[in-house]
Formats: C-alpha cells, structure tokens, sequence
C-alpha cells in the first residue's frame, strides 16, 4: 500500500488588525470582579520557556524593543493576543510584533510588564497609569485595563495633574462611557470642579483662565 503525501500546510492568515482606542474592547468591560493571577514578572522578558520573541516597532516598522514573551500568558488574557499567536503558530515564526508611537514607548513596557504582573507599581504616574490603561485596553489585556483603572480610582482627584484631567476628558466618548474608564472619567470632572467650583475667583488667576480655556465644551457644560 503507498503512503499518501502529507498534504501542504495551510497558509497563515493575517494577523488581527490593531484595534482602534476609539471602539469598546472586550478589556473596557471588565469590572471589580476580575480576577487577579501570582506574579509572573520575574519571568517578563526571560528566554526560559519563552515561545515567542514580541518586538515594538514604529508604524514605519523601525524596532524599539524586543521581549521574549510567553504565549500562555498573553493569549490567557486577550482575545487580541490569542489570535495573533494563533496566526503566528500556524506559520511557524516566533517572531510578533506590535505597532506603538514612540510617545507610547514607555506605556507598552508598562503594559507588557503589567500583564506578568497582574498589578502596576505603586508609585505609578497617574498619566503613565492611564496611558497604559488605553493601550492595554487597545489590545484587550483586560487585568492590566483593571489594575490601572484600581489605582487611579484610588487617587484622591486634586493627585490628577492637568494633563492628566484633559487626557482623560478627551478619550473617545465611547472609550470615556465604557465601564472600565467611566469611574476614572467622573474622577478628572471631580477634579474640574474642585479647581472651577469658584468660577469667580479661578479667573483672577491667569494659569487659571488658560486650564479653563483648555476644557471640552462637554465639561464647561457640567459645571
């Protein structure tokens, strides 16, 4: 009897396109009751084990960084990330990349760090802290979406800088109105309010005049 040939791989199919911060990803869903894992960051950017190497690269495809990362971890947590291994397995490279701006540099560190983690420093800048959070939410690694969101809703509203605040009022309406980003959304209005409650006496400051100025017309309209 003749052996048949084996028949040819499938080609891969092309790895998800990067998701929009401005849609709703299954990361802005979570709530308080995710559930939190040990912490793997030992094991962040450690060849042991590592079964893929991720690079951050610029959208003209210059490389930042380069990780070794393990798939369990990543695929556990995102739909994003499940999907791309699964693509990148089917074509027998190791190799992923992910698309960032080098202003988003340090947040994608941040994320990826977070993701082993399962918590974010302490001592995290609020604006870093949400910065990761967008990006994390981008790519639906919702426990680090989470543990962001955890710590600045922990932040008294005056511990927001002004950047911080604006960042915040100008997040997309459907990323501002999602579940994981409404509550940190209302902290940055508490914050205008505590700065603007006496209109009267904040315009006799010109730093003052120029935040104000600053505003979406949507949070002049809550005062």
């Amino acid at each position: 009897m003749s052996s048949s040939s084996p028949s040819p791989s499938p080609a891969p199919s092309s790895p998800p396109a990067s998701p929009s911060c401005s849609s709703v990803s299954a990361a802005s869903r979570c709530s308080s009751s995710t559930v939190f894992a040990p912490d793997l960051s030992p094991h962040f950017n450690d060849p042991f084990l590592s079964d893929f190497q991720l690079s951050l690269t610029s959208p003209e495809g210059a490389e930042f960084a380069r990780f070794h990362v393990h798939g369990i971890v990543l695929a556990g947590q995102s739909g994003y990330f499940k999907s791309l291994l699964q693509n990148w397995m089917a074509s027998g490279s190791q190799a992923l990349s992910l698309k960032v701006t080098e202003e988003e540099l340090p947040a994608a560190k941040a994320m990826l760090v977070a993701a082993y983690a399962n918590s974010v420093p302490k001592d995290a800048d609020p604006h870093q802290l949400l910065a990761t959070m967008v990006l994390a939410d981008r790519y639906q690694l919702r426990v680090c979406v989470e543990a962001c969101r955890s710590q600045l809703l922990g932040l008294e509203p005056k511990a927001l800088g002004w950047g911080t605040v604006l960042a915040l009022l100008r997040l997309p309406a459907g990323l501002r109105e999602s579940e994981a980003f409404a509550a940190v959304t209302e902290r940055a209005h508490e914050r205008v309010l505590d700065v603007f409650g006496n209109l009267d006496e904040a315009w006799t400051s010109r730093s003052s005049r120029a935040a104000w100025l600053s505003l979406p017309c949507e949070a002049v309209e809550r005062l």
